[in-house]
């Protein structure tokens, strides 16, 4: 946070911005570290924000979202490495593919994780077993 406000109270003009791009080039060590590393950080609250849906007995409330951010997620690093992969070192690029690959396995896993609940199973948000169903 502090170097965020370092940045926005030194940047006031194009030129204070060509240096700080010279000093801390995009797709560079530095910013590619700080990136892979904030963006692991996300993930890592996405996926305690579902480990607490889970123990909270919420049967299921919130799953869509979370996925949703995962998506989210996933795209932005999509977009990462459409557009910065070719400044970037090959090992800096693994730390982002790596990250993509975890965020798909962790979408792709099909074990029931309410499966110790007595509930049943979460069939989506807004789902009423009174819905008229006839149109489907």
């Amino acid at each position: 946070m502090r170097l965020g406000k370092f940045i926005i109270d030194r940047v006031r003009t194009d030129a204070d911005l060509q240096v700080l791009r010279a000093a801390v080039p995009i797709g560079g060590e530095y910013w590619s570290d700080r990136l892979v590393t904030n963006l692991r950080t996300r993930f890592t609250n996405i996926r305690a924000e579902l480990q607490r849906n889970r123990s909270h007995r919420s049967h299921g409330s919130g799953v869509v979202e979370v996925i949703q951010r995962c998506l989210q997620l996933y795209e932005r690093i999509a977009e990462i490495r459409r557009d910065h992969f070719p400044d970037m070192e090959r090992r800096r690029q693994q730390l982002f593919v790596t990250l993509m690959v975890e965020i798909f396995v962790y979408l792709s896993d099909d074990s029931d994780q309410y499966a110790n609940s007595a509930n049943p199973q979460y069939a989506g948000k807004g789902f009423s077993p009174s819905e008229d169903c006839s149109r489907v």
